[in-house]
Parts: structure tokens; C-alpha cells; sequence
């Protein structure tokens, strides 16, 4: 299905159930997506944020309560960005807050090494950290490719095997419960 302003909305038919999942990688793509999403009437009603490439807060845009599932993933293959985990860990916390299923897909083609704030609160071994690990680059929560910055991070490039499912140690596997 297609809306009129060029959003490709999916139709799954499971069970039958109908659902309306809009892709929503960062907030300022999510706003016109969702507000279209809320429109359409379905049982139940889900975002797809993979590649997710920014926050998403679900209470500025006052949609969580009409929400069943929110899919995450990180970007794999060559060339790809960086996401903070963070960003991650938002959505689950705000998902579960709301009673919103969470389904966490994958973490990408990078893995957390080094995270400043809890290894190295204050900054000695970044210098360190940064010649032991070439490959890798300084990531900030707001996306930025810099030392400087909130909850500063150390990645490196993996496979999307390496960097695996889990969030905080544990796969996120969350489905919305199905009524017949």
C-alpha cells in the first residue's frame, strides 16, 4: 500500500491478523510516517527503526499508546554507520514503559570495545584505547564521529555475525500477543 505522499506502508496477513509496520530510521523521518501509520485501521500496528539511525522518543510524538511493536536493528554490510547502543536501549525502555512489544533484529557491522564513561571516567586510557584499535572510531550519543561528546564509545568493524543479537546480554524477542 502506498500513501499519498510516497510512504510504502507493509500489509502483513498472519494468522489471520493484519499488520501496519512504517519504517522510521531516524525522528524527523518518523513523524509524517507515523502519523500517517495511526490512520490506517488494523489490529495492531508496529515501527521497523533498522537501520536505526538516531533516538526515536516515542512520547514526544504521543504514539506509544497506539503502538503493539517496535522492531530494531543496527545497518550491516560495508560502509555502514555506526549506532550508539544507546539508542537502542531507549526504545526497549520506552517500549516496556508503554506495555509495546520490542523485537531487537540485530546490532550491525560495529561492536562496542570501549565505552568512556564506564571504563575510563577519567579519559587516561583513551589515547591508549585508540592506538590499540585502529580500525575503530570514537562514537558520540548524538552520532558524531568525535571524541567529545556524551556517552563516548570505541567501535570497531565486525561482521553481522560478531556483533550478534544481544542487547545488555540478552536477546530481545518480544512479539504482541494475538487475538483471535
Amino acid at each position: 500500500m502506498q500513501s499519498d505522499s510516497g510512504i510504502r506502508i507493509k500489509c502483513v496477513q498472519r494468522v489471520r491478523i493484519c499488520a501496519e509496520f512504517v519504517r522510521s530510521q531516524v525522528e524527523a523521518l518518523a513523524d509524517s510516517r507515523d502519523r500517517y501509520l495511526l490512520k490506517v485501521k488494523c489490529r495492531w500496528r508496529g515501527i521497523s527503526a533498522e537501520p536505526l539511525w538516531g533516538p526515536i522518543d516515542l512520547k514526544v510524538k504521543d504514539i506509544a499508546s497506539d503502538l503493539h511493536l517496535v522492531i530494531t536493528g543496527g545497518e550491516s554490510g560495508p560502509n555502514t554507520l555506526a549506532l550508539h547502543p544507546d539508542w537502542f536501549r531507549s526504545l526497549r525502555d520506552q517500549c516496556s514503559a508503554a506495555g509495546v512489544a520490542f523485537f531487537h533484529k540485530q546490532n550491525g557491522s560495529h561492536s562496542m570495545i570501549y565505552d568512556r564513561d564506564v571504563d575510563d571516567p577519567d579519559w587516561r586510557r583513551c589515547g591508549e584505547v585508540e592506538r590499540q584499535t585502529p580500525k575503530g572510531r570514537w562514537l558520540n550519543l548524538a552520532g558524531g564521529l568525535g571524541f567529545h561528546g556524551e556517552r563516548v564509545l570505541r567501535i570497531i568493524p565486525v561482521s553481522k555475525k560478531a556483533a550478534g543479537r544481544l542487547l545488555d546480554g540478552r536477546e530481545r524477542n518480544e512479539f504482541p500477543e494475538v487475538h483471535r
